[in-house]
């Protein structure tokens, strides 16, 4: 019935799986299956049950194989079964660890894939060595979690996987334990800030910047500039008359004269006319 089960997960879900339909399909009657499983729900526990020991099967016989020198091998070896579960496994791609079903399916006191991580420090323990310690299983929690999200990411993409993400799954993985395992925190303690090293040479001023939209000008003199003259003005001659050349300023006195000369000839003044013994003529005197 288990086999049956792990068939119709991946045809119809979870959701449609039904104690019913796997009656029918395991052509047994259905009092057959509730003398064994009392719903559904205990139907996938016991799948999943099997899964769980299926994988840690499968990891035994990768490292007794005696090919796995270091420790990150054997992370990557979990890594490749878990892939190959999904692959060949019926129902494993759909069920996972049991937790479409539920997150405590496999404990009641912990999320299933809290219980894969500890069955991996557990292996990785006896094969390589490392010491048990809580940090250990808490680094492995987090590469689990990370594994399993980004190679439901790849099986999404790909029927098959996304090899380039199955790729960067087993990096980020080795990349993130490696540090752990090994003692070097990729991020300081916790309490202490993430300060750049400091610079050991001296501090330079700060660099003054002009506000946006201006350019960058010289100072500007607080000394008044010197009256230019405008050599367009041209003044009449006092000597001769005449206006000055084009480009020629005159003389302050010759300006003075000019100016005056100029106001003279523009008055015209009028006197009576006089006879030769000064008196004057009579009007009308001179016509005709």
């Amino acid at each position: 019935m288990l086999d049956v089960c792990a068939e119709l997960v991946d045809e119809v879900g979870y959701e449609g799986l039904t104690t019913t339909l796997l009656a029918e399909r395991a052509e047994v009657a259905i009092g057959s299956v509730y003398q064994f499983f009392p719903d559904k729900r205990a139907i996938v526990q016991a799948l999943t049950l099997r899964n769980m020991e299926a994988y840690l099967q499968r990891l035994s016989d990768r490292f007794s194989r005696g090919d796995l020198e270091r420790w990150w091998d054997g992370v990557d070896a979990g890594i490749d079964e878990y892939i190959a579960m999904h692959r060949t496994v019926p129902g494993f791609r759909t069920l996972h660890f049991g937790d479409v079903v539920d997150v405590h399916l496999l404990d009641e006191t912990r999320d299933n894939n809290g219980v894969i991580a500890e069955q991996l420090a557990r292996v990785l323990v006896e094969q390589f060595g490392i010491a048990d310690t809580v940090c250990l299983r808490f680094a492995l929690e987090i590469a689990v979690e990370v594994a399993d999200a980004l190679i439901k990411l790849a099986f999404r993409r790909d029927q098959d996987g996304d090899e380039q993400v199955l790729a960067e799954a087993k990096a980020v993985i080795r990349e993130y334990l490696h540090r752990q395992v090994d003692g070097q925190p990729a991020s300081p303690p916790a309490g202490q800030p993430n300060r750049p090293a400091e610079s050991t040479d001296a501090a330079q001023p700060a660099e003054v910047r002009e506000p946006a939209g201006q350019s960058s000008r010289p100072a500007e003199s607080t000394d008044a500039a010197p009256a230019v003259e405008d050599e367009s003005v041209t003044a009449p001659s006092a000597e001769t008359g005449e206006p000055a050349k084009a480009g020629v300023p005159a003389r302050d006195g010759e300006t003075a004269k000019a100016a005056r000369s100029a106001k003279h000839a523009s008055v015209r003044v009028t006197q009576p006319d006089r006879s030769r013994d000064g008196d004057p003529i009579p009007s009308g005197a001179n016509e005709g």
